[in-house]
């Protein structure tokens, strides 16, 4: 078992345990699932595991959870496909940071 901790600008986002050899097929079919997974997955060097992480926290930022059971392309991530988020937090856009040109 792998724990993976996943940060964005430096601040904890989330934290997932990974058994490799009973995830990696899972894994492989999520990142598979989406189009320009092959970009994605040359953009990691073909690690699956980096790609699929890298989807999980774009889609935390995006939608301020974490894919649940009804999210299409996700599978569960309780540990019964030997992937099991630990915790997640959400994040908050600073909006004041936008600026019109």
């Amino acid at each position: 078992m792998r724990r993976y901790e996943i940060e964005y600008e430096g601040v904890p986002l989330a934290t997932v345990d990974i058994e490799e050899s009973e995830a990696a097929e899972t894994i492989s079919e999520m990142v598979e699932f989406w189009m320009g997974w092959q970009r994605d997955l040359e953009k990691h060097n073909g690690d699956y595991t980096t790609t699929w992480l890298h989807s999980l926290a774009k889609f935390i930022l995006r939608y301020n959870s974490p894919p649940g059971d009804e999210d299409e392309g996700w599978c569960k991530l309780d540990g019964s496909n030997g992937i099991h988020l630990i915790d997640w937090d959400i994040w908050e856009h600073d909006y004041d940071l936008i600026s019109i040109g």
